[in-house]
C-alpha cells in the first residue's frame, strides 16, 4: 500500500515513512478509495511494468534556423516539477537523481537525433521536494533535417526506477528555403538582453494565471531578400474563434536574423483555452499579402489556486460526482458568482488536504490530473470523465494490469482491468464495435446501485 500511495505527498524522505503510512490511511478513509499514482497508461499490455503517464512534466520544442545548410536547430525545454522526483535526505540537504533521454525518429524508425543525460538535483528545504511550484528546467539542442518525426522523451527516476515517457508527432520546418521566414513562437516569463546575448526563461506549459501582469513573445525572423520593415499583429483568439485581444507594431528587420521580443501586458479576463497568432506582413513589398507569415501557439488561462487543467469552475464542481456528496455539490453550485463557486470549491478541498505543510493540495492535484487523463484517453460520445472507463480510472487510479481482447471469434471487444492490491477487477465491453466500452462487471455501479 505504501508504494502505491506515494503520489499524494511525493516524495517523503525515508526518515518520514511513518508519517507516510498515516497519510495513506487518512486519504483512503476520506474518500473510500485508494489513490495510486497517475502513472500507468492503460494502453499498456498486461504484465508491463508501471510507467508514469505524463502528468505535470512538460516539454516544448521550438524550431530555429541554423547556420548549417539542410538542417534546422530544435531547442527542447523540459520542465520537471520536484514533486515528480524522489528526493532522499542526505546530511543537510535533499538529493534527487534521474536520467533524461530524448530522440527524434523518422517514419521508417531511423533515429535522426538523440541525447541522454544523468542529472543530480540538490535542495535544502524539504517543502521544495513535494511542491509543484518548484521545477527543474532543462534544455537540449539538436540539428535535424526538416521533416515529420516522432519525439520521444523519457525520465527515469534514479531511486524508484519509475519512468515518465512523452511521445508526440512533430513537424520540423525548413527555415532556409524562403526569402522571409519565422521561427516557432515561444512564450517567455522573463527575457533579458546584453550586447551579444539574449537570455530567455520559457513558459513551458503555456498556462497563465488570471491576474498575471505580463509575459513575452519571443521569435526570430530570417530575411533573405530586399526588405526593411514588417508589420506585426498578434491576435488572441478564444475557443469560438473570436479575437478577444489584439496588438500591432512595426519591426525593422536586419539581414540574416532579427530577434523579436514582444511584451504582452494583458490576458483575457475569462479562464479558458486560447490561441495566440502572430501575423507577419512585409511593408513596401508588392503583393505583400502573398508573402505574409503566421505563427501561433495555444495557451490556457486559469486560477493560480487551482490545477492548470481547470478553466471552468462549474465543470470542476460537477466532476466531483465520484467522491462528493450530492449536497456538497449543490452547495458549491449555488454560489452566485464564479468567484464564490471557486471559493467553495477550494474550501471543499482544503478540508481534505492530506498535508497542509505543503503549498499545494496533493489530493486535488491528483484527482483533477486523473480527470484530465480520462478526458484525453477515454472520450467517445461524451467527455472522458463521464464514461465508465473514466469513472473507474478517476475513482481507483490506473489499473495494475490490463487484458485487452479486441479480436476474438464470436465475442465483442472487451478489456479487463485488474487492481490486485484492492482485490478488484472491472470488465468493459464494446457492444457497438466503435470503441464505446461500457462497464459490464461488476453489475453494480460504484455506489452499489444496479446498473
Amino acid at each position: 500500500m505504501q508504494q502505491s500511495m506515494i503520489s499524494m505527498a511525493r516524495w517523503f524522505p525515508r526518515r518520514e515513512v511513518h508519517d507516510m503510512k498515516t497519510l495513506n490511511r487518512s486519504i483512503a478513509w476520506i474518500f473510500g478509495l485508494t489513490l495510486v499514482l497517475l502513472s500507468v497508461s492503460v494502453a499498456q499490455v498486461e504484465q508491463q511494468p508501471r510507467q508514469k503517464a505524463p502528468g505535470s512534466v512538460f516539454v516544448q520544442l521550438i524550431a530555429f534556423a541554423s547556420d548549417s545548410l539542410g538542417v534546422t536547430r530544435v531547442d527542447q525545454y523540459v520542465q520537471i516539477p520536484y514533486s515528480e522526483l524522489t528526493f532522499l535526505a542526505k546530511e543537510d540537504s535533499y538529493v534527487s537523481r534521474f536520467e533524461l533521454s530524448a530522440q527524434l525518429k523518422a517514419a521508417d524508425g531511423a533515429v535522426a537525433w538523440q541525447r541522454a543525460q544523468s542529472v543530480e538535483l540538490r535542495v535544502t528545504e524539504y517543502a521544495q521536494t513535494v511542491s509543484n511550484r518548484f521545477s527543474h528546467l532543462r534544455s537540449l539542442t539538436g540539428l535535424v533535417p526538416p521533416g515529420t518525426y516522432e519525439y520521444v522523451m523519457q525520465i527515469v527516476d534514479g531511486e524508484s526506477r519509475r519512468s515518465t515517457t512523452l511521445r508526440r508527432e512533430v513537424v520540423i520546418r525548413d527555415l532556409q528555403k524562403d526569402s522571409l521566414a519565422a521561427s516557432d513562437l515561444l512564450f517567455a516569463s522573463r527575457v533579458s538582453r546584453t550586447d551579444d546575448r539574449t537570455s530567455v526563461v520559457p513558459n513551458v506549459n503555456n498556462v497563465f494565471g488570471m491576474g498575471m501582469d505580463r509575459f513575452y513573445l519571443f521569435f526570430e525572423l530570417y530575411k533573405r531578400r530586399s526588405l526593411d520593415t514588417v508589420a506585426l499583429t498578434y491576435f488572441i483568439v478564444n475557443a469560438q474563434g473570436e479575437a478577444v485581444l489584439t496588438s500591432t507594431r512595426n519591426e525593422r528587420v536586419d539581414d540574416g536574423t532579427t530577434v523579436v521580443i514582444w511584451n504582452v501586458d494583458s490576458l483575457p479576463p475569462q479562464a479558458g483555452q486560447y490561441r495566440l497568432i502572430v501575423r507577419i506582413v512585409p511593408i513596401g513589398v508588392p503583393d505583400s499579402s502573398s508573402t505574409k507569415l503566421e505563427i501561433a501557439r495555444a495557451f490556457s488561462v486559469g486560477w493560480p489556486e487551482l490545477p492548470p487543467s481547470i478553466q471552468d469552475v462549474s465543470k470542476a464542481i460537477a466532476q466531483l460526482r465520484y467522491i462528493a456528496q450530492e449536497s456538497e455539490i449543490e452547495y458549491m453550485e449555488a454560489g452566485e458568482t464564479e468567484e464564490e463557486q471557486k471559493e467553495r470549491l477550494l474550501a471543499f478541498w482544503k478540508k481534505r488536504d492530506p498535508d497542509p505543510r505543503t503549498p499545494q493540495n496533493e489530493l486535488m492535484q491528483e484527482y483533477y490530473g486523473r480527470v484530465a487523463y480520462a478526458n484525453e484517453h477515454f472520450a467517445h460520445y461524451m467527455e472522458g470523465w463521464r464514461t465508465d472507463m473514466g469513472m473507474v480510472f478517476i475513482r481507483f487510479g490506473p489499473p495494475e494490469n490490463v487484458e485487452r481482447h479486441p479480436f476474438e471469434t464470436d465475442k465483442r471487444p472487451y478489456e479487463v482491468w485488474y487492481y490486485y492490491e484492492q482485490n478488484r477487477q472491472f470488465i468493459f465491453v464494446d457492444e457497438s464495435g466503435f470503441g464505446d466500452y461500457r462497464l459490464r462487471y461488476p453489475t453494480t455501479d460504484l455506489w452499489g446501485r444496479i446498473r
